[in-house]
């Protein structure tokens, strides 16, 4: 089905087009320069050296994993409203997710109950700063402060995101970006991973590339590299320099992109504060947090609305307008459902959360026309009551 509004759409120009020409033009396709003049300008944004692109942020977090060296059955601490990603990947390096129950209103950490999960097997947490909100870092490193759990932050929604004038994943032991193309910039498909210590930023860059050596973009014939020997087993998880020519325009766009999320995000907020029954999710913090407008995720009272969850759904798709699900809960997939058998008591704001929520269109090609179309839907679907 064709949607006249959809959910998501990359803020794409001819710029783009002309970048990648660059790179075909330079007969350097794979990765090279262009990743260099990429990963330099998240280098100055982030304000780090230790950093480097991968094909995507899935491999961006093997890759923090490996870094780890986990032994079987160590566990990794998670939330369960994410994308499957995260826990395929914590499960196929051999660990066990142990899943976390999320604030009701943010979808972040609940923190209390990383204290009561923590565990003598626990070797990471993978946070999410949802939707583009950062979660409260320093509490967490608080809790973790007499343990040698490393922190592994998802940024995939936070391009954008500050914590207490930081970028979030500037301060933590690993960060992970994505760069798919629902993401507030995009190289098509594409990720970063970010690293505090020296030592693993440079183990990175050898098991993103074979095993092979630590300077990846090393492209100078003039002097002989053509014995490349392995210095440890690897994957080939690098970034194509036309996805890297795509990412340096974006990145370019990218103050632009976040005003138009901002202003449209305010528009959301001052419209559905006027319902009875359709709630946003809590954007304020008790710490100083610049929200960078990702996702645009609203709740149900479905216990006094007349309309089931799946209509809302309908409502929508019967007008032609696209809206999303940030996440069904992984713990509730089949198999893990299957594997871990994790009951409602132990998630309960999760399980309660399940099939209340949505994500609305947010884009910077969202006209007000269309979102006043969405207007009109969410204050019909508030009146069935």
């Amino acid at each position: 089905m064709k949607y006249r509004i959809p959910f998501s759409k990359p803020f794409i120009s001819l710029k783009e087009l002309a970048e990648i020409k660059k790179a075909l033009l330079s007969r350097m396709l794979t990765s090279s320069q262009q990743n260099i003049k990429f990963e330099n300008l998240f280098k100055k944004y982030l304000k780090t050296n230790n950093l480097t692109t991968t094909s995507n942020a899935t491999s961006a977090l093997d890759l923090a994993i490996k870094i780890i060296k986990p032994k079987l059955g160590d566990e990794i601490m998670t939330p369960s409203i994410t994308w499957p990603s995260a826990i395929n990947m914590i499960e196929l390096n051999g660990c066990k997710p142990i899943f976390i129950d999320v604030d009701p209103h943010t979808f972040n950490l609940d923190l209390n109950d990383v204290k009561k999960k923590i565990s003598k097997k626990t070797i990471a947490i993978m946070p999410v700063h949802f939707a583009g909100q950062a979660y409260d870092v320093d509490n967490l490193k608080k809790i973790l402060i007499n343990s040698k759990i490393k922190i592994i932050d998802d940024c995939s929604h936070a391009i954008g995101t500050f914590y207490k004038n930081a970028h979030v994943g500037a301060n933590v032991d690993f960060a992970i970006f994505s760069f798919h193309p629902n993401k507030n910039i995009t190289t098509a498909e594409g990720g970063l991973l970010l690293c505090k210590s020296k030592k693993d930023h440079i183990t990175s860059l050898k098991l993103k590339y074979h095993g092979l050596y630590d300077q990846t973009y090393k492209k100078d014939y003039k002097i002989d590299n053509a014995r490349k020997e392995v210095l440890m087993p690897g994957m080939k998880y690098i970034l194509s320099d036309i996805h890297a020519s795509i990412g340096i325009v974006q990145f370019k766009k990218l103050k632009f992109i976040l005003k138009k999320r901002k202003i449209l995000a305010h528009r959301y907020n001052n419209f559905i504060k006027q319902l009875k029954n359709i709630k946003t999710l809590n954007h304020k913090n008790k710490f100083k947090n610049v929200h960078s407008w990702h996702l645009f995720v609203i709740k149900f009272n479905l216990k006094k609305l007349k309309i089931s969850y799946r209509k809302i759904f309908n409502k929508f798709k019967k007008n032609k307008i696209q809206v999303g699900v940030h996440y069904y809960p992984v713990h509730l997939h089949k198999y893990y459902k299957s594997k871990y058998k994790v009951n409602k008591k132990y998630l309960p704001n999760t399980s309660n959360l399940n099939s209340t929520y949505i994500s609305l269109p947010l884009y910077p090609d969202l006209s007000y026309k269309d979102q006043d179309e969405i207007f009109k839907i969410l204050k019909g679907i508030d009146n069935l009551e």
